[in-house]
């Protein structure tokens, strides 16, 4: 029996951003189908509350940041499953990539891969607790800097 789940919101009713998910579930299906349906209006209610701008990515940060914690603690499944996860943001300006265990995003950009994401596994967690947000400037080829939480 299929555990995974997606989502693809080409534009959020109240941001006006897209949201694109990957969930894949572990010991059940409840964990990663609750993700897909509930985080981007959860996602989405916070950008509106919080009035996040497209070029403020550190606000854009911070609020999808505290929507994955908030929904983490609050997650109830009758299954005793988990899931991991690989989740874009993408603003006018910007490509937020948040991913929690070893889902993987990455980036084409001329030809070259670029990790948008780092596994979070027992053997490299030891310098970072789970979650990592990593941006990219759409107006220019740099990468901007990682957030590890």
């Amino acid at each position: 029996m299929p555990q995974d789940a997606h989502c693809a919101v080409h534009s959020l009713p109240k941001s006006g951003y897209a949201f694109f998910g990957v969930f894949d579930g572990h010991s059940g299906q409840q964990a990663a189908e609750k993700s897909a349906q509930q985080l981007p209006t959860l996602l989405d209610d916070a950008l509106a509350k919080a009035g996040s701008p497209a070029d403020d990515v550190d606000a854009l940060k911070a609020t999808f940041k505290q929507v994955c914690l908030d929904f983490d603690s609050k997650l109830d499944v009758d299954d005793m499953s988990g899931c991991t996860a690989i989740m874009a943001l993408i603003t006018s300006k910007h490509i937020i990539v948040a991913n929690v265990g070893d889902s993987r995003s990455v980036l084409s950009s001329g030809g070259e891969t670029v990790a948008m994401s780092h596994d979070h596994k027992p053997d490299i967690i030891q310098n970072y607790t789970p979650g990592i947000v990593k941006e990219v400037s759409k107006r220019r080829t740099s990468y901007i800097k990682e957030l590890y939480y």
